[in-house]
């Protein structure tokens, strides 16, 4: 039961900004073996963003309050999700043959083709 605790916490330390108190879920091993909470986490972030939608409906109109929930959940996620689709960008567009595809995700820096979602995600 101990080592479960330890494993979701880890999954929130990893899939949000939430600054949780204490070091539980902070080990290599429990993020190792928290993909089973996954699914929880975002069960949890759906919520909240179901929360937010509803919430921001009633003061906003529809385009304002669309942009303000996702700005509010790339925040909530520390953006961890506007990364993967920069980072994807970069290597299907990149002219690197073959294997160019997993080079390009794996170098760090943003690369010629990251901005290109990210400003359509901003627009």
């Amino acid at each position: 039961m101990n080592k479960w605790a330890g494993r979701g916490i880890a999954a929130f330390r990893f899939l949000t900004i939430v600054p949780l108190p204490g070091s539980r879920g902070t080990a290599e091993e429990e993020l190792a073996h928290a993909t089973p909470f996954f699914p929880l986490v975002g069960l949890v972030i759906g919520l909240l963003s179901a929360s937010a939608a509803w919430l921001l409906s009633l003061v906003l109109p529809p385009l304002p309050g669309a942009v303000v929930l996702v700005a509010l959940l790339a925040t909530f996620s520390g953006a961890l999700h506007l990364d993967g689709l920069a980072d994807s960008a970069d290597g299907f567009f990149s002219s690197r043959p073959g294997s160019g595809f997993s080079k390009s995700c794996a170098i760090a820096g943003s690369g010629p083709w990251e901005w290109w979602p990210c400003s359509w995600w901003c627009c």
